[in-house]
């Protein structure tokens, strides 16, 4: 049986009851309008690297890239995953911890759905992923 998300149990708010799963509260602004995660960006020293590792790795397609080659989106169905360069946000004057093999990870983890994990896994591996655990 393929992992059930939130996002794909309840396919609009007002299925959600007014305790959600997991006994996480639902959360929602004046008016009634309920808060939604748009995008998660990624920070990487190559935007272009990253996406064409995504699309290798794990079949995700193109959904925008800026012409500065600085952002890229992935299609991942309602909330984008997006890479944007470490320059960027470096320019910015905002601190940040780079991501580099050897090092520990981000405190954040970024979870993509499949079918069929063994696959994923494998292709993953085969396109450059780092095998950190066996998949369950």
């Amino acid at each position: 049986m393929p992992h059930l998300t939130l996002t794909n149990a309840f396919r609009s708010w007002e299925h959600l009851p007014p305790k959600g799963r997991h006994g996480m509260v639902r959360s929602e602004h004046k008016g009634n309008m309920p808060v939604r995660l748009g995008y998660a960006i990624i920070y990487v020293p190559d935007v272009t690297a990253a996406v064409e590792f995504y699309e290798r790795a794990f079949g995700l397609a193109r959904r925008f890239v800026h012409d500065s080659g600085e952002y890229a989106e992935m299609e991942t169905g309602a909330t984008a995953l997006g890479f944007a360069n470490e320059g960027f946000i470096a320019a910015q004057n905002h601190p940040f911890r780079t991501n580099r093999p050897g090092e520990a990870p981000a405190g954040v983890e970024i979870a993509l759905i499949v079918e069929d994990v063994p696959s994923a896994f494998e292709r993953a591996l085969t396109a450059g992923a780092e095998r950190w655990a066996e998949p369950p």
